[in-house]
């Protein structure tokens, strides 16, 4: 059985933790398709979170995101932007390391249109 899982931190305006969520998001084939912003920000806006890091845990040795993940970072990061939250960055895990997406900061945060 597959499993992908999501954790947020969740940031205050003076950058300090106040909470931490984590969900199993899927099981079965790998896939992104059933996890939506919605999912993903519900816990930061019931905490009225300013900032957020989003940690992908992925259940193949490398930690480099796959197209899909990447559509999936974008549409998180304009979905951030019509919420007023700050995307730290998302991170991604495998068994061979972790990728930060803070080296693509138009993924996570893209200009207002």
């Amino acid at each position: 059985m597959f499993f992908f899982h999501i954790h947020l931190l969740l940031f205050n305006s003076e950058y300090e933790l106040i909470n931490t969520w984590y969900t199993p998001f899927h099981q079965g084939p790998p896939t992104l398709a059933t996890i939506r912003p919605a999912d993903i920000y519900r816990e930061a806006i019931r905490y009225r979170a300013h900032s957020v890091v989003i940690v992908h845990t992925y259940a193949t040795r490398n930690p480099t995101p796959t197209a899909e993940a990447l559509d999936l970072i974008r549409t998180v990061g304009q979905t951030a932007t019509t919420l007023d939250i700050r995307i730290h960055d998302y991170l991604t895990i495998g068994t061979q390391g972790v990728h930060a997406l803070s080296r693509y900061p138009d993924l996570a945060n893209p200009s207002p249109p």
